[in-house]
């Protein structure tokens, strides 16, 4: 069956806060910290719901492996009438970048590879990149040709020239498919990443910082160097051993119940639920 996969933006769908369950919960003071301090959390992030600046919350803080505040506020589902738990589920969106970095240094500190050396020399098709460069009046441009490689490291530290789009690379990126956020992204990161791999850079390597799919495209070099599919070896060699169980790619049906709805501020400032169905969570095939 065709895979079909979310590229790294995505990717890691849902986490919660129950780890902070399996850690001793103790008095603030025990840990150093102030119980009337904390109180103030409470203040805050109650008004915030309250005002419906945000749907709700789930808050935790440890210190010194042991857990001294654990509280939920507001709803996971407005609509439904659902409270935030301590145990709901969240999309993690680009804070699955800092876990696919680490995927990839820890391939790095097993020798795969150097991370001067250049992305192409597992992804070939990052050979001959071209730089998109606009005219004094910002409205047309032309490609040339890129001065060096795109490293490994340029990828980890986003000075690639790679981006999300916009501005000149609106088309570019519309037109092959990418999508950005929370949507659905058909086919394989492989297929996905290939196709960004086409499209121009927006400065030259190494030269400019720009937040952007860059750690997208480590997601694809881990399956090159290990072998394995992105998702495999999350689930192995990062997922398991630390115990995430509810850390995944695709979100078993008995846990959608469990996932926070996303809710934005329309323009009247008003909390408006996305028009995305989540269940397509759960429909992913490998």
């Amino acid at each position: 069956m065709r895979r079909k996969v979310f590229l790294t933006i995505a990717l890691l769908l849902c986490a919660s806060l129950v780890f902070g369950q399996a850690l001793p919960t103790v008095k603030p003071e025990l840990a150093g910290m102030s119980s009337e301090r904390l109180g103030r959390l409470d203040r805050v992030l109650k008004k915030y719901t309250d005002e419906k600046k945000i749907p709700g919350a789930v808050a935790l803080i440890a210190r010194h492996g042991k857990t001294v505040y654990f509280k939920s506020f507001g709803m996971s589902n407005i609509e439904a009438g659902i409270p935030m738990k301590n145990d709901t589920m969240f999309r993690i969106a680009s804070m699955s970048k800092a876990i696919t970095s680490t995927a990839v240094m820890m391939l790095y500190e097993e020798g795969y590879f150097l991370l001067n050396d250049p992305v192409s020399k597992f992804i070939p098709e990052f050979r001959n990149m071209k730089v998109i460069v606009p005219d004094s009046t910002g409205n047309s441009y032309k490609l040339i040709p890129a001065k060096g490689e795109i490293t490994i490291r340029m990828l980890l530290n986003h000075t690639s020239g790679i981006t999300y789009g916009g501005g000149l690379l609106t088309d570019f990126y519309k037109n092959a498919g990418m999508t950005v956020g929370l949507t659905p992204t058909q086919g394989t990161i492989g297929e996905m990443i290939k196709k960004l791999a086409s499209l121009p850079l927006i400065s030259q390597p190494g030269e400019e910082y720009q937040y952007g799919m860059s750690i997208d495209v480590l997601g694809y070099l881990v399956e090159a160097v290990s072998g394995m599919t992105f998702d495999k070896f999350m689930e192995q060699r990062i997922f398991a051993p630390l115990g995430m169980k509810d850390t995944c790619f695709i979100l078993p049906k008995e846990k959608l119940p469990r996932l926070a709805l996303l809710y934005h501020l329309n323009g009247q400032g008003v909390l408006e639920k996305d028009s995305v169905d989540p269940s397509y969570l759960c429909s992913q095939t490998y």
